[in-house]
């Protein structure tokens, strides 16, 4: 009778401890409306994209938010840094659905910050901690131009060089004239020789040109190559200067059998490799070259 006592004794009490344990581990498993939404709010995050390879005035900026709470309502806003660096002004808050949020930077925003905010509610109640992202500052606009220079073949004395420009609407550029006595030398202004248009003068004779465009005014900068170099100045009629025949232009070391008229792209991009240039005959020549077909174009 006693073990009979004891048995079912022991039996309660291994059923007891069962029980026990099947809560603990129902009270640790079981989901919480509060520890939910404290899991999304630490996955709702926002990010800013720009239209253009960096954030500068003109690009537009967007604003994508993934993660938010299910059934969450969003309110949106973009907020720009005050010049002072001490409080962010609003920009104006947004209630409609979607994720996406676009803003073309202006000129007048150039340095400074801007940030997309979003709070997330549901039922009135807030769901997450507002999540945000900052850009910044506002970079000077990268306008892309496009510059043309148009020369005589070949380049003399009394002829008229110009350069053609197609500018993004509202900005400006300065177009100065340049010389030196080789290829690589060192060029120096030409003095009171701006404009888009130079007529060669005998104190050019021998030199290279080269054309200058830089851009006037703040709050932008040029993207791209902003000097052009022509080829070295012929007498006005006939030869280099000396009484020789007609001149043009050999790339030593180049392994090509071409010459040159002008400055063509071909001789451009040797000259750029580091191949050296100089001045022959047409007669010496076509000796041993023949005519480069990028000249002959």
């Amino acid at each position: 009778m006693r073990g009979d006592t004891k048995g079912r004794l022991l039996l309660a009490t291994l059923l007891a401890c069962a029980v026990a344990l099947l809560c603990a581990c129902s009270s640790s498993t079981g989901s919480d409306p509060q520890d939910s939404a404290v899991s999304e709010q630490e996955e709702m995050t926002v990010r800013i994209t720009s239209s253009e390879d960096d954030v500068a005035w003109g690009c537009t900026l967007s604003a994508v938010v993934t993660g938010e709470p299910e059934g969450a309502k969003l309110a949106y806003d973009w907020q720009m840094l005050s010049a002072s660096g001490d409080k962010w002004l609003s920009f104006g808050e947004s209630h409609e659905e979607g994720r996406q949020r676009s803003l073309t930077t202006e000129r007048e925003w150039t340095g400074l910050y801007w940030r997309y905010v979003v709070t997330a509610t549901v039922d009135g109640e807030e769901a997450a901690a507002a999540a945000s992202r900052t850009v910044g500052p506002i970079a000077s606009q990268h306008a892309k131009f496009k510059d043309t220079v148009h020369h005589p073949e070949p380049m003399r004395v009394g002829k008229t060089v110009s350069v053609e420009l197609e500018l993004p609407e509202g900005t400006e550029a300065l177009v100065r004239w340049m010389r030196a006595p080789s290829w690589d030398g060192e060029y120096e202004y030409i003095d009171g020789a701006t404009g888009t248009e130079y007529t060669l003068t005998d104190a050019d004779l021998g030199c290279y040109i080269a054309c200058r465009v830089d851009p006037v005014g703040a709050g932008y900068i040029f993207d791209g190559d902003t000097e052009k170099v022509l080829m070295p100045v012929l007498a006005a009629s006939g030869g280099s200067g000396s009484g020789s025949a007609s001149v043009v232009y050999v790339c030593d070391g180049a392994g090509e059998s071409w010459y040159h008229t002008y400055d063509c792209d071909e001789l451009s991009r040797l000259r750029q490799l580091g191949y050296s240039t100089r001045e022959v005959s047409l007669a010496e020549a076509k000796a041993y070259c023949t005519p480069c077909p990028y000249c002959m174009q």
